[in-house]
């Protein structure tokens, strides 16, 4: 008989934590990210910060963010996926509570064009990992990577090649207008 009352007070309370946690894991929890400069050339390295913070007496376990940005910002020291257009960058977090966590990528910018981050998805669980609960967390990261500048042996014109007009006895079409 206690045997039978002692799995039942363990199934109460998995079941208490499970409930506990579906409805406030994201509760109270702020997320954000943003890059270090607005405007870089490309080939240069910037940061991007993520900033994650539990404002609850509850602690989340794990915390698995995963960003969604471009292929061509190549993310130094990810376990990144490129899929397509898209690089898949997950990011793993453990919250004790009332506890705010900031971590920066050094991201390193591969080819120029403006680049947004909008949305983020996030998925944690319970204590013991039985079930898990997502949320996607709204973000307005936004980068511009201009060109590079040409070096000074790149703009100069070689002597063999001729600029502007070049005075011929023949063109290639005749000019109907020209008097003979």
């Amino acid at each position: 008989m206690e045997f039978v009352a002692i799995i039942f007070m363990v199934i109460v309370l998995l079941a208490a934590q499970l409930i506990l946690f579906a409805k406030n894991s994201f509760r109270h929890f702020e997320y954000s990210c943003f890059f270090t400069k607005d405007e870089v050339t490309e080939g240069e390295e910037v940061g991007l910060v993520e900033i994650v913070c539990n404002r609850k007496w509850l602690p989340l376990p794990w915390l698995k963010s995963e960003l969604s940005t471009s292929r061509w910002l190549e993310y130094a020291g990810s376990q990144s996926e490129v899929i397509g257009d898209l690089r898949y960058v997950p990011s793993f977090f453990t919250l004790k509570s009332y506890q705010k966590i900031s971590r920066t990528w050094k991201v390193k910018c591969l080819k120029r064009g403006v680049f947004e981050i909008h949305r983020v998805d996030l998925v944690s669980s319970d204590l013991l990992g039985l079930s898990s609960f997502s949320y996607t967390a709204r973000t307005n990261a936004r980068l511009t990577v201009l060109p590079r500048p040409l070096e000074n042996n790149e703009l100069a014109c070689p002597p063999q090649y001729l600029n502007g007009d070049t005075v011929v006895r023949r063109q290639l079409l005749d000019d109907p207008f020209f008097i003979a």
